[in-house]
């Protein structure tokens, strides 16, 4: 409800009944990934591996599930963006899907390589939390977190500690003076 005040949807009209809907079960569903994550981190030591092959399957599936969800998401997107009847130099700039524009890339076999420098918010707040550091996950700059720079530093902790690079993690770094500060700042305890 809260988030159809912000935007000004009256929770009662055709699109607000089931935005409101949608937008309850995404946050219900939040709670129980997070339910989910907690979980996992307390029980997969103790599971054997068939029932972990079986429990990452289970998450494989429901990830391709929320992909099709996005991807189904997005054809009311694109038609309420287009609606809106931009300019060409304005829809060239944005391109035709506001969204998500290739939602299949989520699972390529290979990683996807974005080329970003900016990101798109829902709402002015989400560039602010993200500035302030109070959510870590909403994207800044595309050279701190985009599916490339997360990928690397993933591939290199597998390829240096094989089997056991669930007790490792890497950082990529744009330059060699921030990988030093880090190390510096990291020594000296910042």
């Amino acid at each position: 409800m809260e988030q159809l005040e912000h935007f000004h949807i009256d929770p009662k009209s055709p699109t607000g009944r089931p935005l409101l809907a949608l937008a309850e079960k995404l946050y219900a569903a939040h709670g129980d990934v997070m339910d989910l994550w907690e979980a996992t981190t307390r029980e997969l030591g103790r599971l054997p591996r068939q029932d972990r092959l079986a429990l990452f399957n289970a998450k494989k599936f429901l990830s391709f599930q929320l992909a099709k969800l996005l991807d189904t998401l997005q054809n009311p997107s694109r038609k309420t963006h287009q609606s809106l009847r931009y300019s060409n130099t304005t829809m060239l700039a944005k391109g035709p899907y506001p969204t998500f524009d290739n939602v299949t890339a989520i699972f390529s076999a290979t990683p996807v390589i974005t080329r970003t420098a900016t990101y798109l918010y829902a709402c002015s707040e989400w560039i602010d939390d993200a500035l302030q550091g109070r959510e870590f996950l909403h994207e800044i700059y595309s050279r701190l977190m985009n599916p490339t720079s997360i990928s690397l530093p993933n591939h290199i902790v597998y390829i240096e500690a094989g089997p056991m690079a669930g007790e490792y993690m890497a950082w990529n770094f744009n330059s060699g003076m921030a990988a030093i500060d880090a190390a510096l700042s990291h020594l000296v305890g910042y």
